[in-house]
């Protein structure tokens, strides 16, 4: 026990000691304390707001974002406990602590505390939104402190329940995947009962509120339980609370008799784990995202071999479809375009039934303002990140903006895909006019090359090798300046032209931010083809 003390008291010493020899990482650590601080400060003092929203529309809605959250904090723990331990230890614990004469189990609650210690930042994160809740929602700060209260509840609870399942299926490859079945068959459950209360008693907002406030969610193992638990507290239903507690009481005991019964024999399985885990950390530290390090333990299927199209710059674009269909069939379909079909969808469902007779413009306006901002989260990295870290695109004789436009290529072109689906999908469900359809699909795409060339002149004046958060950083102040211009000029087109055309108000805002984003991305191209010229 000492000899962890020990190790977790240098960790953090080094850890503190780091940040101050770095100024600029220790100012923008504090910059980000300040600013949730004060915002939660803020929020907690300041008395709630007059709701437009009745309070049964406010807490069925409070009730389906918590089961939400709650099942995006504790579905990936669980799952990852199935995975022989990948996500209790890194290398360096593998070198420190798996030599020391410890007991197996105080190492696996070490490993697991750690990983604990690293979620609760979520819940300093989820703190910070408190005043946006009570202001909201139209709740009390006790009751604020209660739902982030249940948060760090779920995350102990879950880790217990994950260093449950990490005993029972160590070394116990068919007791993995059924447990993994089942953690599905959960996801499964809740997902189906909720659409089909949706879809059978018609799409509309206050069905869908119902739906995903549904009373048997509550009874889903772990997350509904202390989802069940809260809300009763925060109702005062003590029936409720006394069924929930002893719910939640009787995982919590289970667990640990799991753990001090099992006898654990993990070690080679959590090396292997331990070595992916650094690799993929590396990884994307330095850039060199490769395909091993993407697709994991997954198999490449190479169904074409050869780049056998294209020369010069045009090769490497070549090279970059080649490399995406052996990721995926459909190069340009994947996961994030269902996601961005799905956000559409309920947005405009979500607006057609709260406003009745709402011009179907404004359905496309809200939906292309969310889906832009969504895609920020889809185009952090891409095929010209790693390319970069390569020599051959130094090598290639061939105009600098045209091998760097090349190696964005497939990166520019996935956002005018998705953006096409994603309203042709939105035009076909709620109608409205071709002209909005198109501009806001365009100007989507838009945002696409605003994205990457901002990335792009970021990486030119921060450099490859930066810190992380002082990049990213910089990275969100570069697209807030570059998209400003385009959004003033589609605001004042906006105003000018309302009164006549107010038919396609998505338009009259795209139209310019569409032109604007083009052009202030090809000026970025231009100005950053020098970024070839360092071959470091």
């Amino acid at each position: 026990m000492k000899a962890i003390v020990y190790l977790l008291r240098k960790n953090l010493k080094n850890a503190i000691q780091d940040t101050i020899r770095h100024p600029l990482k220790f100012l923008l650590y504090l910059f980000i304390i300040i600013s949730m601080v004060y915002g939660a400060v803020m929020g907690f003092v300041s008395s709630p707001g007059d709701s437009s929203v009745d309070d049964i529309f406010s807490m069925r809605l409070l009730k389906g974002a918590y089961l939400a959250i709650l099942f995006f904090i504790s579905i990936p723990i669980l799952l990852k406990g199935l995975s022989s331990g990948t996500s209790f230890f890194s290398l360096s614990d593998v070198n420190n602590i798996f030599i020391s004469p410890i007991s197996p189990r105080l190492i696996l609650i070490y490993g697991v505390g750690r990983r604990l210690a690293t979620m609760l930042v979520l819940v300093v994160t989820f703190s910070a939104y408190g005043g946006m809740v009570i202001n909201f929602f139209d709740i009390s700060v006790p009751q604020v402190l209660l739902l982030i209260f249940g948060i760090v509840l779920m995350l102990i609870v879950v880790q217990l329940a994950t260093l449950m399942i990490f005993c029972l299926a160590s070394n116990h490859p068919t007791r993995a995947r059924i447990m993994k079945y089942i953690i599905y068959a959960v996801i499964f459950f809740t997902i189906c009962t909720a659409l089909y209360h949706l879809f059978s008693r018609g799409v509309t907002l206050n069905n869908f509120l119902d739906a995903i406030s549904l009373p048997v969610l509550e009874y889903v193992p772990i997350t509904g339980w202390l989802h069940g638990l809260i809300f009763a507290v925060m109702e005062g239903d003590m029936i409720k609370c006394i069924i929930f507690a002893a719910l939640m009481l009787l995982t919590v005991v289970l667990s640990i008799v799991v753990l001090m019964k099992s006898k654990l024999d993990y070690y080679e399985d959590v090396l292997s784990g331990a070595e992916s885990y650094h690799e993929f950390r590396e990884s994307i530290r330095e850039g060199k995202m490769s395909d091993k390090v993407m697709m994991g333990d997954r198999e490449i299927k190479l169904r074409k071999k050869g780049i056998k199209r294209g020369s010069g710059a045009s090769a490497i674009f070549f090279k970059h479809m080649l490399e995406g269909s052996r990721r995926s069939r459909f190069i340009f379909f994947n996961i994030n375009t269902l996601v961005l079909i799905f956000t559409a969808l309920v947005i405009g469902f979500g607006i057609r039934s709260a406003i009745p007779g709402v011009d179907t413009t404004i359905i496309y306006l809200a939906a292309f303002i969310i889906l832009a901002y969504v895609q920020f989260f889809f185009s952090a990295s891409g095929d010209w990140v790693k390319e970069l870290t390569k020599p051959y695109i130094y090598l290639i004789p061939d105009s600098a903006v045209k091998k760097l436009i090349m190696a964005a290529a497939t990166g520019l072109i996935k956002p005018f895909t998705d953006g096409i689906i994603t309203f042709l999908f939105l035009g076909i469900f709620i109608g409205g006019n071709p002209i909005d359809i198109i501009v806001c699909a365009l100007t989507y795409g838009s945002f696409g090359c605003l994205y990457i060339s901002s990335n792009i002149l970021a990486q030119r004046i921060v450099g490859v090798d930066s810190s992380g958060g002082i990049f990213i950083t910089f990275y969100m102040s570069v697209i807030v300046m570059t998209l400003l211009p385009g959004v003033i000029a589609g605001l004042i087109v906006l105003s000018l032209f309302a009164g006549s055309l107010g038919f396609i108000a998505a338009t009259l805002l795209g139209a310019p931010i569409l032109l604007w984003n083009l052009i202030i991305s090809l000026i970025i191209f231009l100005t950053c083809r020098n970024l070839l010229d360092n071959t470091q």
